[in-house]
């Protein structure tokens, strides 16, 4: 009956440092990035490959989340995508910041300049925003 049964996942959102753990999820949350930058930026070309960016994807870089490796004694850290985002939003987020919204890996299917943001704050509200000249802030994840 207990799917989590041979896992250790809390039942409440825990914190390791600056690292937040999510309850039944085993998932970790870095605090939200001090920067803002663009999707091509934020996102590294494999993680936007994932979120099937088509014509729209960089050529280059290592994305934000790689550049925090080691944080929490982790290496990898990664973008997440809208789901994981949305998800965070249902289970009553512990941080302060919850107002902005943040990149996921994952572009709009209908528009492929655009890339899908999620708003904490409003239960998990996606909205589709240009990936080139939009600065928004990125919250990492890690673990599957």
């Amino acid at each position: 009956a207990d799917a989590d049964a041979d896992t250790d996942c809390p039942d409440e959102w825990v914190f390791e440092g600056d690292v937040a753990i999510q309850p039944g999820t085993c998932l970790a949350w870095t605090e939200e990035s001090q920067a803002t930058m663009d999707w091509y930026a934020a996102v590294s070309p494999e993680e936007a490959q994932e979120g099937d960016c088509r014509d729209a994807c960089p050529e280059e870089g290592e994305g934000y989340c790689a550049g925090i490796a080691g944080l929490g004694g982790r290496d990898d850290w990664r973008m997440p995508d809208k789901d994981e985002l949305f998800n965070v939003a249902q289970s009553s987020p512990p941080w302060d910041i919850l107002e902005e919204w943040l990149w996921t890996l994952d572009t709009d299917a209908n528009v492929p300049d655009n890339a899908w943001t999620v708003k904490l704050s409003d239960g998990g509200a996606t909205w589709g925003k240009p990936k080139e000249g939009t600065e928004l802030p990125v919250r990492c994840v890690s673990g599957n």
